[in-house]
């Protein structure tokens, strides 16, 4: 691809992309149809993954690893997925869900209410929307504009 076509039309800075965030898609879990209610697409607005917040969690997760080689115990996989949870979380910028959603995924209608306390729940509680949104945000072309 010539680069004067990404000068036109776009860009090729993910940092800065990535720190903006996207809106990422709900999609059955089994089906991969999109999910709505009552005509309102239901998203999660996440960072991409070349944002300061996965950085840092990459630099600690590495760091605690170096720490741990060679000790009793080593890295406990429980503890690694809640730091992916609580980072997951951090990198979430908003949402479209609502009460109905919640409530159809396990967790009560008030956590439709966009918080991080609120993220947590939602990726500790449901592992496809987590995987989705983590999978979206590890995705670079969802953050760039196509050329």
């Amino acid at each position: 691809m010539d680069i004067s076509a990404i000068e036109q039309t776009g860009t090729l800075d993910t940092l800065s992309a990535a720190e903006r965030g996207a809106p990422c898609h709900l999609v059955h879990p089994s089906t991969d149809t999109p999910l709505t209610d009552n005509g309102v697409d239901l998203t999660i607005t996440v960072k991409g993954s070349d944002a300061q917040v996965f950085e840092a969690q990459r630099d600690a997760a590495s760091n605690k690893f170096l720490r741990n080689v060679g000790r009793r115990g080593g890295v406990d996989q429980a503890e690694v997925r809640a730091q992916q949870i609580a980072t997951l979380a951090a990198a979430t910028v908003g949402w479209t869900l609502t009460e109905k959603f919640m409530q159809l995924v396990g967790l009560p209608p008030e956590t439709a209410a966009f918080n991080k306390a609120n993220a947590i729940k939602l990726y500790s509680k449901v592992p496809w929307v987590r995987e989705q949104v983590d999978q979206f945000a590890g995705q670079r072309a969802n953050f760039l504009s196509p050329t």
